[in-house]
C-alpha cells in the first residue's frame, strides 16, 4: 500500500476513534500492546483492563467490572474497529484481532500521549526509560536484551504478561504493583509464599504443561478475583485441595474470588464452594457423578459453570 494511501486511511481510521466514548479510548489503545495478527483471548483483555483500572465501577452501579467490560469490547467490535476471531458456546466473544491499520494507529496514538510506549521507542537514554508507564514486547529476545541493558527497572515496571519456559521467577514479592500474572509454558517449580503479599495482584492464570504448585495462601487472597490452572498433563500434586491446609474448613473466609478453572475432580474439594460466595465461573476437568450430585445442590446455579 503506497504512502498516501496509508495516510489517507489513518487519517479516517482516527476519526473511528475520536467517535469513542473518552472511557473506552484506553482500552481500545490497549490492543497496541499486543502483536500484529495475534489472536487476543477476550478473558486476558478485558481482566488487564480492569486491573489497570481502566474500566472502574461507579458507586450506585450494581454491575460487576467484568460486565461492564464486556460491554466495551461488544462496541469496539460492533464499530468495526475490533475483529471478531472466536465466540464461546454462549454466544459470548472468546477471542478477537485487531487490522494490522488499526494497530498501528493504537502506537502511534499510544506514543503521542505516553499511554504505553514499543521496546524500540524505550531504547536510548535511560531518563526517558525510568519515566515509562508501559512498555510492550513483541518478541522474547527484544526484552532480554531490554532488561539486559535495564538492569534496575526491574522494579519500576510492571510485568502484565510473563512466559517462562524453564523455572519460576523468585523475585515475585518485589513486584508489588503486579495486578495480572499469566505463566505460559514448560514451567516447572511452586509460586513462592510471597506472592499472597501481592495485595493488588487480581489475576493469576496459569497455562503450563510442566509443574506448578500453589501457595496455600492463595485462598486467604481478598483481592484475587481470577484463578485459572491449564494442566495438559497428569496432574500430580493437590493444588487446588484446601483440606491439607484448612483442617476446619469455615475457618477460611469469604473472599472476592469469581473465576476457578479448571481444577482436576480428584482434588476437587466441594465444601469450598460454601465459602466462596462470589464465585460466577467454574471449570471442572473429568467431573465425575458425585461431583454433579453435589454441584446440582446449589441454587441458583452460576451461569458459567462448566465440566
Amino acid at each position: 500500500m503506497g504512502h498516501k494511501v496509508q495516510v489517507g486511511c489513518a487519517k479516517v481510521l482516527a476519526l473511528s476513534y475520536n467517535d469513542l466514548p473518552i472511557a473506552s479510548m484506553p482500552c481500545f489503545l490497549y490492543f497496541g500492546l499486543y502483536p500484529e495478527d495475534h489472536e487476543i483471548r477476550s478473558f486476558d483483555l478485558t481482566n488487564m483492563w480492569i486491573a489497570e483500572k481502566l474500566i472502574v465501577v461507579n458507586s450506585g452501579n450494581r454491575r460487576e467490572a467484568e460486565d461492564l467490560a464486556e460491554d466495551v469490547l461488544n462496541d469496539l467490535v460492533s464499530r468495526n474497529l475490533i475483529q471478531l476471531a472466536k465466540r464461546t458456546y454462549n454466544g459470548r466473544i472468546s477471542s478477537c484481532r485487531i487490522h494490522d491499520l488499526l494497530h498501528s494507529l493504537c502506537v502511534d496514538l499510544a506514543k503521542e500521549s505516553n499511554f504505553f510506549h514499543t521496546a524500540h521507542d524505550a531504547f536510548g537514554d535511560p531518563g526517558n526509560v525510568a519515566r515509562l508507564r508501559r512498555i510492550t514486547f513483541y518478541s522474547d529476545n527484544v526484552m532480554d536484551e531490554f532488561f539486559r541493558s535495564n538492569p534496575k527497572l526491574e522494579k519500576l515496571l510492571v510485568p502484565r504478561y510473563l512466559k517462562e519456559n524453564v523455572t519460576i521467577p523468585s523475585k515475585f514479592g518485589n513486584m508489588t504493583c503486579l495486578r495480572y500474572l499469566r505463566l505460559e509454558g514448560d514451567i516447572f517449580g511452586k509460586l513462592p509464599n510471597s506472592i499472597v503479599k501481592l495485595t493488588r495482584l487480581e489475576t493469576i492464570d496459569i497455562d503450563r504443561h510442566g509443574f506448578i504448585q500453589l501457595p496455600s495462601g492463595v485462598w486467604e487472597s481478598k483481592q484475587l478475583r481470577h484463578l485459572c490452572y491449564t494442566d495438559y498433563g497428569q496432574a500430580s500434586n493437590n493444588c487446588f485441595s484446601i483440606s491439607p491446609f484448612y483442617p476446619n474448613m469455615y475457618s477460611l473466609l469469604p473472599n472476592n474470588l469469581q473465576t476457578l478453572m479448571w481444577i482436576p475432580d480428584k482434588f476437587f474439594e466441594p465444601r469450598l464452594l460454601h465459602r466462596l460466595i462470589n464465585l460466577r465461573k467454574l471449570g471442572i476437568r473429568g467431573v465425575s457423578e458425585s461431583t454433579v450430585k453435589i454441584l446440582s445442590t446449589f441454587s441458583p446455579v452460576p451461569k458459567a459453570w462448566r465440566f
